[in-house]
């Protein structure tokens, strides 16, 4: 016989199979290194759009002589002005009288129950499900 150079069928076959399995662990660590992103990214704008609201809410609440909810939203009444918090829930977003404040909120209400005043902020979901919530009661202070 004469010494032919090359690869045999069998040869090429388990290269192949080699490299399919290699290709699809590749694929599959960059698949879900992309899904992690965009959790840890949703996650990221969830917490930030949640800490806007909440340090607005208990700035503006801190001055507050009066709080009242109607159609509207929530009205935080001060000495000299009154903040009305809004939630659009087709858009998501959050306003202070009018004015965008931050977007990604799913729900948001306000109560005033003898001057204890109850608000709850929840965010959207993200990839897996999850969301933040922010639950604050505060007690108004009269007579300052």
């Amino acid at each position: 016989m004469r010494n032919k150079k090359g690869f045999t069928l069998i040869e090429l076959i388990l290269v192949m199979a080699v490299t399919t399995i290699l290709l699809g662990t590749i694929v599959t660590i960059f698949l879900q290194s992309i899904d992690m992103y965009k959790t840890d990214e949703t996650k990221s704008a969830n917490q930030s759009s949640l800490n806007m609201v909440s340090s607005k809410i208990d700035a503006s609440l801190r001055k507050a002589s009066n709080v009242y909810v109607d159609g509207s939203g929530c009205h935080i009444v001060h000495s000299t002005s009154e903040e009305v918090f809004s939630l659009n829930t087709t858009s998501k977003v959050i306003s202070i009288n009018g004015a965008y404040l931050t977007d990604r909120i799913t729900d948001f209400t306000c109560s005033n129950n003898a001057n204890v005043i109850t608000v709850f902020v929840r965010t959207i979901n993200d990839s897996k499900g999850s969301y933040l919530t922010y639950n604050s009661t505060i007690v108004l202070r009269r007579g300052e």
